[in-house]
């Protein structure tokens, strides 16, 4: 098991938030993306599709007023983040 860092915690004794949640998947989900090599595949589309699922939806949840938080906008805060990491 994973050791999860302090910042992907959730106050309490409830765990990690929806929202953290969803940016673990979204990063493994493009990965994937990025291991891919044939763009051309309908398994490519299909990975990009779920990748652009899960930013839709945290872009929804992340709602903020005044704050970007487009799909795009989620797609390139997880390449920064899978970039730090890799």
């Amino acid at each position: 098991m994973r050791k999860v860092k302090p910042d992907e915690m959730h106050g309490g004794y409830a765990g990690r938030s929806l929202q953290d949640k969803i940016r673990a998947l979204m990063d493994k989900q493009n990965k994937r993306v990025k291991a891919d090599g044939d763009r051309s595949s309908t398994d490519y589309m299909l990975k990009v599709g779920r990748l652009e699922g899960m930013a839709a939806a945290l872009a929804i949840l992340r709602n903020i007023p005044g704050a970007p938080s487009s799909v795009n906008h989620e797609i390139q805060l997880s390449n920064e983040r899978i970039n730090e990491t890799a």
